[in-house]
Protein backbone atom coordinates (compact mmCIF):
# COMPACT_ATOMS: atom_id res chain seq x y z
CA UNK A 1 0.00 0.00 0.00
CA UNK A 2 1.40 3.44 -0.57
CA UNK A 3 2.00 5.97 1.64
CA UNK A 4 1.64 3.40 4.37
CA UNK A 5 4.63 1.84 7.01
CA UNK A 6 4.17 -1.09 9.35
CA UNK A 7 6.23 -0.19 12.46
CA UNK A 8 7.15 -3.09 13.94
CA UNK A 9 8.72 -3.36 17.28
CA UNK A 10 11.32 -6.09 19.32
CA UNK A 11 10.55 -7.31 22.44
CA UNK A 12 13.26 -7.27 24.79
CA UNK A 13 15.34 -10.51 24.43
CA UNK A 14 16.70 -12.45 27.24
CA UNK A 15 20.29 -11.99 27.93
CA UNK A 16 22.49 -15.38 28.29
CA UNK A 17 25.79 -13.53 29.43
CA UNK A 18 26.77 -13.30 32.64
CA UNK A 19 27.17 -9.53 33.90
CA UNK A 20 30.41 -8.11 33.64
CA UNK A 21 31.95 -8.07 37.05
CA UNK A 22 33.77 -5.11 38.33
CA UNK A 23 35.86 -5.02 41.36
CA UNK A 24 36.83 -1.42 43.05
CA UNK A 25 40.37 -1.81 44.76
CA UNK A 26 41.72 1.01 46.87
CA UNK A 27 39.17 3.77 46.71
CA UNK A 28 37.96 5.86 50.02
CA UNK A 29 34.20 3.98 51.00
CA UNK A 30 33.07 7.34 49.87
CA UNK A 31 34.28 7.24 46.03
CA UNK A 32 33.67 3.59 46.44
CA UNK A 33 29.75 3.86 47.17
CA UNK A 34 29.38 6.78 44.60
CA UNK A 35 30.93 4.65 41.57
CA UNK A 36 29.04 1.79 42.81
CA UNK A 37 26.08 3.45 41.90
CA UNK A 38 26.82 4.19 39.00
CA UNK A 39 28.14 1.18 37.87
CA UNK A 40 25.23 -0.78 39.58
CA UNK A 41 22.49 1.08 37.26
CA UNK A 42 23.76 -0.96 34.23
CA UNK A 43 22.05 -4.35 34.43
CA UNK A 44 25.29 -5.66 32.51
CA UNK A 45 27.34 -4.88 35.23
CA UNK A 46 28.00 -6.31 38.48
CA UNK A 47 30.11 -3.94 41.30
CA UNK A 48 32.10 -5.26 43.98
CA UNK A 49 34.14 -3.54 46.45
CA UNK A 50 37.32 -4.69 48.26
CA UNK A 51 39.31 -3.04 51.29
CA UNK A 52 42.84 -3.95 50.66
CA UNK A 53 45.82 -2.43 52.11
CA UNK A 54 48.71 -3.55 49.43
CA UNK A 55 48.90 -5.48 45.80
CA UNK A 56 49.10 -9.12 47.41
CA UNK A 57 45.85 -8.01 49.06
CA UNK A 58 44.30 -7.55 46.06
CA UNK A 59 45.72 -10.32 43.91
CA UNK A 60 44.62 -12.38 47.05
CA UNK A 61 41.11 -10.98 46.35
CA UNK A 62 40.86 -11.34 43.00
CA UNK A 63 41.82 -15.30 44.08
CA UNK A 64 38.80 -15.43 46.61
CA UNK A 65 36.51 -14.54 44.04
CA UNK A 66 37.46 -16.61 41.47
CA UNK A 67 37.41 -19.57 43.74
CA UNK A 68 34.03 -18.53 44.91
CA UNK A 69 32.64 -18.75 41.08
CA UNK A 70 32.47 -14.94 40.52
CA UNK A 71 35.80 -14.28 38.44
CA UNK A 72 36.28 -10.53 38.32
CA UNK A 73 36.36 -9.09 34.44
CA UNK A 74 37.15 -5.43 35.73
CA UNK A 75 39.14 -3.89 38.77
CA UNK A 76 38.90 -0.30 38.97
CA UNK A 77 41.83 1.34 41.14
CA UNK A 78 43.67 4.25 41.73
CA UNK A 79 47.12 5.36 41.45
CA UNK A 80 48.07 5.69 45.01
CA UNK A 81 45.46 6.20 48.18
CA UNK A 82 47.45 5.58 51.84
CA UNK A 83 49.77 2.33 51.10
CA UNK A 84 48.24 1.11 48.20
CA UNK A 85 50.49 1.91 44.90
CA UNK A 86 48.24 1.53 41.86
CA UNK A 87 51.25 1.09 39.89
CA UNK A 88 52.24 -1.83 41.43
CA UNK A 89 49.08 -3.20 41.74
CA UNK A 90 48.11 -3.09 38.11
CA UNK A 91 51.35 -4.71 37.29
CA UNK A 92 50.68 -7.77 40.07
CA UNK A 93 47.25 -8.26 38.73
CA UNK A 94 47.99 -8.14 35.09
CA UNK A 95 50.71 -10.80 35.94
CA UNK A 96 48.36 -12.92 38.00
CA UNK A 97 45.00 -12.50 36.05
CA UNK A 98 46.47 -11.22 32.21
CA UNK A 99 42.42 -11.46 31.03
CA UNK A 100 41.34 -9.09 33.58
CA UNK A 101 41.06 -5.33 32.42
CA UNK A 102 42.40 -2.73 34.53
CA UNK A 103 41.17 0.79 34.81
CA UNK A 104 43.11 3.00 36.41
CA UNK A 105 42.30 6.25 37.96
CA UNK A 106 44.45 9.48 39.23
CA UNK A 107 43.77 12.52 41.24
CA UNK A 108 45.91 14.74 38.84
CA UNK A 109 45.55 15.48 35.29
CA UNK A 110 49.74 15.68 35.66
CA UNK A 111 50.23 12.57 37.28
CA UNK A 112 53.82 11.03 36.04
CA UNK A 113 52.08 7.87 37.30
CA UNK A 114 49.79 7.74 34.45
CA UNK A 115 52.97 6.21 31.76
CA UNK A 116 53.86 3.72 34.75
CA UNK A 117 50.26 2.58 34.93
CA UNK A 118 49.90 2.10 31.15
CA UNK A 119 53.50 0.38 31.04
CA UNK A 120 52.30 -1.87 33.80
CA UNK A 121 49.36 -3.20 31.76
CA UNK A 122 46.41 -0.52 32.54
CA UNK A 123 44.05 -0.33 29.95
CA UNK A 124 43.15 2.87 30.29
CA UNK A 125 43.49 6.12 32.54
CA UNK A 126 41.15 8.13 33.92
CA UNK A 127 41.97 11.51 35.64
CA UNK A 128 39.74 12.16 39.22
CA UNK A 129 36.89 14.34 37.44
CA UNK A 130 36.05 12.19 34.36
CA UNK A 131 34.62 9.20 37.41
CA UNK A 132 31.60 9.43 36.33
CA UNK A 133 30.04 8.92 32.82
CA UNK A 134 33.45 7.60 30.66
CA UNK A 135 33.68 5.37 33.62
CA UNK A 136 30.78 3.62 33.41
CA UNK A 137 31.20 3.65 29.38
CA UNK A 138 34.45 2.04 29.57
CA UNK A 139 34.14 -0.38 32.07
Amino acid sequence: MRGSREVYAMAPQPSNTKPIQVLLIGFQAVIQEGLGAILSHDPDMECLRATVTDAAQAVLELKRLAGRGSPVDVVLIPTRIGALDGVQTTRLVKESFPDIAVLVFTEQDNDSRVIDAIHAGGAAVFEGSALGTDTHRTA
